[in-house]
């Protein structure tokens, strides 16, 4: 590590008038959205001026308060207003340095530098943060990630780095849309096809409820993905990966590979439709807008297997994979049956207190059709096929360093954890399974979001046991180095 000159830094102006931007338009909406009586005006005007006052001194006084000093052994972060508050970040720490800059920092030219640590709870809020012109950023983040990362090139010639794998724009938008959950994605289509129902019908009010409801469920995440990882790009140099992207804001997100905890490939069943995979890291103290960071949006599965070689070869376990039992399909279609018959339930006491209290006309008995159609048919048939589906997707594979395994029946997850980074793990066994001799791991690590629950498919008890047998024995002979990953 090389050795850092300590200096002194107070955040850019500009981060003052951001903060007051915020408030006008917040106490605007407060003051003047429930003013009706226009007698009263002169009196929200004279309130809102003095709130917004108010609030500019505290915003002013807090900026020339806030001193960050960058020292030998870490950041110091000094806030002397009406608390007085110190914090140290210590270098040994920090996963990350990342970087973002939103249209007031394009247009100020500055960038915020954001330092995750390896112990943060919720790595989406930084432990420490500093605006600064961008060309005092720039050369603080060199010093800093030759520094903890080792890392010699320079922000300029990371910009001009060329990414590992080519994603266009139009990969984004296609992540962004197929890329969520299908539970999701299929309610969000509902309630679109509804809301369309609705305005033939010249029923605005339902139409408008349901094209609510669809931008909730899938209109804003779609949105909300493609403003984070248009002009995508992902690097490699050295043991530092670096992933880019961002509209209007530009996400910069920079990390060790050693801090990997795991990584997974994402296969929702639109996406698997159309032979499409993600390659999603799980890394503690470094977070996208959904907790973990996209190493790779929905691209052919071939590409992606080919990015995954070069970019992360240390989490590739090889081998062959175990497929689950042929006695594990009987607990999953008991399972599914259960389900089915609650299902039933469920309409049957529904269809009954309806007719029990409503007189139907021709159009109701129509839409009771349709609900016996639901909770009679449609539910069961997708339980079961979820059944068929999870047991054909499940296997298992158990490596030197590495385990690796697949589950999910609409949704398939093909998962990589490091033993090293199991926090705990265990075997559990319900009742349906004892009755085959079957078992499932549960294991737990610590994530960008807190803890992280991973679970196996049913396999047989003596072979999950092995998992919680090496990560002790990988503490107990030597094997495990937490100095790997620091």
């Amino acid at each position: 590590m090389t050795d850092l000159e300590e200096r002194t830094y107070r955040n850019h102006p500009s981060v003052v008038l951001k903060n007051i931007l915020v408030v006008v338009f917040v106490f605007g909406f407060m003051v003047f959205g429930f003013t009706e009586d226009t007698g009263y005006l002169e009196t929200a005007l004279a309130v809102y001026a003095a709130l917004v006052a108010g609030m500019s001194a505290l915003f002013v006084r807090w900026w020339m308060k806030t001193t960050y000093t960058i020292g030998e052994q870490g950041i110091e972060v000094d806030v002397d207003t009406l608390f007085k508050r110190h914090k140290f970040v210590q270098y040994s720490k920090i996963a990350s340095i990342n970087v973002y800059r939103g249209i007031l920092n394009r247009v100020f030219g500055t960038t915020v530098l954001l330092f995750n640590i390896n112990s943060s709870v919720n790595s989406n809020r930084a432990e420490a943060s500093i605006c600064l012109k961008s060309d005092i950023a720039d050369a603080l983040r060199n010093e800093l990630n030759s520094r903890l990362f080792e890392k010699e090139v320079t922000v300029e010639e990371d910009r001009h780095i060329e990414s590992m794998i080519r994603v266009s724009n139009l990969d984004i938008i296609v992540h962004g849309l197929i890329g969520q959950p299908t539970g999701a994605f299929v309610w969000g289509m509902l309630f679109l096809a509804y809301s369309v129902y609705m305005l033939r019908e010249n029923i605005a009010s339902g139409a408008v409820t349901s094209m609510v409801m669809f931008a909730l469920t899938t209109g804003i995440p779609w949105i909300r993905t493609i403003m984070q990882y248009y002009n995508y790009r992902v690097y490699r140099v050295g043991d530092t990966i670096t992933v880019e992207s961002g509209m209007l804001s530009t996400f910069r997100f920079t990390f060790d590979v050693g801090k990997l905890n795991s990584v997974y490939f994402s296969e929702p069943l639109f996406a698997r439709m159309v032979g499409k995979t993600a390659l999603v890291a799980e890394v503690v103290g470094v977070a996208g807008s959904d907790g973990k960071p996209l190493l790779c949006p929905l691209k052919k599965r071939s590409e992606v297997m080919d990015l995954f070689s070069r970019l992360v070869p240390e989490m590739d376990i090889g081998g062959g994979s175990e497929h689950e039992p042929v006695e594990a399909f009987w607990p999953q279609v008991m399972k599914a049956f259960v389900y089915s018959g609650i299902s039933i339930g469920i309409g049957a006491l529904a269809e009954a207190v309806i007719r029990a209290n409503l007189v139907l006309d021709a159009m109701d008995e129509q839409w009771m059709l349709l609900l016996g159609t639901v909770f009679y048919v449609v539910i069961p048939v997708l339980l079961i096929f979820h059944a068929v589906l999870a047991h054909r997707n499940r296997d298992l594979c158990l490596g030197d360093e590495l385990v690796r395994f697949t589950v999910g029946g609409y949704d398939k997850t093909t998962e990589i954890v490091r033993y090293d980074k199991i926090q705990f793990c265990g075997t559990e066994e319900g009742p349906l399974q004892r009755c085959f001799g079957l078992a499932t791991c549960r294991m737990n690590l610590v994530s960008a979001m807190g803890v992280k629950e991973c679970r196996t498919g049913m396999f047989g008890k003596e072979l999950l046991e092995r998992i919680p047998a090496e990560t002790m024995a990988r503490i107990q002979d030597g094997r495990y180095d937490y100095r790997r990953y620091f």
